[in-house]
């Protein structure tokens, strides 16, 4: 369903890069909306993020993550400079 317009689409087939197609039902103007088979996915993830909780586990993540990877490419870099 178009948000913009309200117009619903129907489910055409997937083709060969992975995405879903859907035609609208106009027969004055033929319009085909593609979509990747994880834009779903990529949708909940992305609401997932931006919510109240997803927020404060991100800000946990700059403080543990983030830090172990900057402490493992610092003990790489000693190592390729000591040899």
């Amino acid at each position: 369903m178009d948000k913009r317009t309200g117009e619903i689409f129907r489910y055409r087939n997937i083709d060969r890069t992975g995405y879903k197609q859907y035609k609208s039902d106009d027969k004055n103007e033929k319009k085909i909306v593609r979509r990747h088979i994880n834009a779903d996915y990529y949708d909940e993830a992305r609401l997932r993020r931006i919510s109240k909780e997803g927020k404060l586990l991100y800000k946990r993540r700059k403080e543990t993550i983030e830090r172990s990877f900057a402490d493992s490419k610092q003990k790489s870099w000693i190592q390729i400079c000591t040899i």
